[in-house]
């Protein structure tokens, strides 16, 4: 996908993996930029958003060294 800055391309490509993911669990997206500071700051908010939501089996929160992104 190309486009000038501000298109909107890491949103829709961020909303077909999530699109993909809530269709089959066991598929999976890989997201692949050269943008190093975006990466980055894509890595830690889809980290704090998984520890957000998954709580562990006992209960208690996720950390973000036990989450998988």
């Amino acid at each position: 996908m190309t486009g000038v800055p501000g298109a909107g391309k890491t949103l829709a490509g961020l909303n077909i993996a999530v699109e993909r993911m809530k269709t089959d669990e066991d598929e999976h997206a890989v997201f692949l930029s050269g943008n190093g500071p975006l990466v980055d700051v894509l890595r830690e908010a889809l980290t704090r958003d998984e520890v957000s939501q998954q709580p562990t089996e006992n209960g208690e929160k996720l950390s973000k060294k036990q989450s998988l992104c």
